[in-house]
């Protein structure tokens, strides 16, 4: 696996990126991934981190794949194949948000913010709050929202734009205004 103690971690897979082992930042440190296919994880591939920031940049094939038991606070995806998906799964409550560019020694990850993907279908699972600070674009795709402990909040005051062709929210205690959804 990947370990810092609160650093940051950026991996660009330059094809696709299977996750065997745990990458751990720290509770202060990011991880960003780049690949152009495929961002899966096995069961002991989770991710600790402040911010995980995930980019799937081939426009022929892959689907970002993380639902196993991660813990990041804030997440920020792009996801460029046509359909492709992205799946997340957090064990706390989660942030979706902005990821910032960064680069390293040649390997550049460009500024993420939201969740979006081309047409693909979104589907986010927070063991706590989930807030949404950041749009979220499925085109034609649809959006899953699931806080199985908590509350789904507009961290917006209800303008967080949600692009989709069907929407579900499931909360185990409130839905917060959410106002700004697009079909």
């Amino acid at each position: 696996g990947l370990a810092t103690d609160n650093g940051d971690i950026l991996v660009n897979a330059d094809g696709a990126l299977a996750l065997d082992q745990a990458i751990n930042a720290g509770t202060t440190g990011d991880v960003r991934l780049v690949a152009d296919g495929n961002i899966t994880q096995a069961t002991a591939g989770t991710i600790t981190a402040d911010e995980l920031g995930v980019r799937q940049e081939s426009t022929t094939a892959g689907n970002i794949t993380l639902g196993d038991a991660n813990d990041v606070n804030t997440l920020a995806a792009r996801n460029l194949f046509a359909a492709g998906m992205i799946t997340f799964h957090d064990t706390d409550g989660l942030t979706v948000g902005e990821v910032l560019t960064k680069t390293d020694d040649g390997v550049t990850f460009a500024t993420t913010t939201g969740l979006a993907t081309d047409n693909g279908d979104i589907l986010v699972n927070a063991d706590g709050a989930l807030t949404l600070n950041q749009a979220l674009d499925a085109g034609v795709g649809d959006v899953t929202l699931e806080a199985t402990g908590g509350s789904i909040f507009d961290g917006n005051n209800g303008s967080t734009l949600i692009t989709a062709h069907d929407l579900s929210l499931t909360a185990k205690t409130n839905i917060g205004e959410i106002t700004d959804f697009a079909d």
